[in-house]
C-alpha cells in the first residue's frame, strides 16, 4: 500500500491546523491522552485501531494504523484477523440495519 499521507494532504493539513484556531491541536492532545491511558498494550490497541480503521474505511487510518500495529509486534495473522472481525461486524451491521425496512410492512394493508 503506497503511503496516502502526500505532499498534498500534508499541505492541507497544515493548511486546517491554522485555520482550526488551536481546535485541531486539542483533539491531537485528546487523540494522544485516549492512546496514552488505554489499559491495552499497544499491539492490541493498533490492531483495534486497525479493525475500526477498516469498517470505516478510512485509507489514511489503514496506512498508520497497520504500521504501528506491525512496529508493536502484530504478526500477518494478526492483522489479518483484525480486518476479517471488522468486515464480519460491518457485515452484520449491514443487515441489522437493513432488517428494519421489514417494519415498513405494517404501515400497509396487506389484504
Amino acid at each position: 500500500m503506497s503511503n496516502p499521507i502526500d505532499h498534498d494532504h500534508r499541505q492541507a493539513a497544515k493548511e486546517y491546523r491554522e485555520a482550526s484556531g488551536g481546535k485541531g491541536e486539542k483533539f491531537r492532545d485528546w487523540q494522544a491522552q485516549v492512546e496514552d491511558e488505554t489499559s491495552f498494550d499497544d499491539k492490541t490497541r493498533e490492531l483495534m485501531m486497525l479493525a475500526v480503521a477498516s469498517a470505516l474505511q478510512c485509507k489514511f487510518c489503514v496506512s498508520a494504523h497497520s504500521k504501528k500495529a506491525i512496529r508493536h509486534g502484530a504478526s500477518r495473522e494478526e492483522v489479518a484477523d483484525a480486518v476479517q472481525i471488522a468486515s464480519e461486524v460491518r457485515a452484520a451491521s449491514t443487515m441489522a440495519y437493513g432488517m428494519d425496512a421489514y417494519q415498513n410492512f405494517d404501515d400497509f394493508d396487506e389484504e
